[in-house]
């Protein structure tokens, strides 16, 4: 499980630091042979971790007792940053080496704090329908461009606005 990918992503697209995500990528996929790093597990959320769409999104909730964290829902302004942030990191999840792995309703935009908060019931009722099929758009040109699976990374350059590689 690539838990150093995903530290990483969340660092750049929450708070700037590219240098941190330029470092850990090139460290992993500079030291690790093809065959390993194709196999990472590359999350961005899983049941150890708050939901992605909280740690891109809103740390309020941090300053919460414990026992109102289960009701808490980021304002408008702070979910519709986290909704693109969340694009951007799904986007470098499909294009690095390893396998994306999706914790499920992360694809649907689901909020969580840590556990037990970020094991919700998936929101059928209301799931983001944009951001998955966006999710499912980058799944297929993953699957369809081979170098996306099998290829090699190379670093153009990293800075607080982008990221080419």
């Amino acid at each position: 499980m690539n838990y150093p990918v995903q530290k990483a992503i969340i660092a750049y697209l929450a708070h700037g630091d590219f240098a941190h995500l330029r470092r850990t990528l090139v460290s992993i996929y500079g030291h690790y042979p093809p065959e390993a790093a194709n196999t990472l597990m590359n999350l961005l959320g899983s049941h150890d971790t708050e939901r992605i769409l909280t740690a891109l999104g809103d740390k309020e909730v941090e300053k919460l007792p414990y026992e109102k964290r289960a009701g808490y829902r980021m304002s408008a302004a702070s979910r519709k940053r986290a909704i693109t942030r969340l694009r951007l990191a799904v986007c470098i999840q499909m294009t690095v080496p390893g396998v994306p792995i999706i914790y499920y309703g992360d694809e649907a935009g689901m909020e969580g704090y840590k556990d037990p908060f970020n094991r919700r019931t998936y929101p059928w009722s209301s799931p983001d329908r944009e951001l998955i099929e966006y999710t499912k758009a980058l799944g297929k040109v993953r699957k369809n461009v081979k170098a996306f699976a099998k290829g090699n990374i190379r670093f153009i350059e990293v800075t607080s606005d982008y990221a080419v590689f």
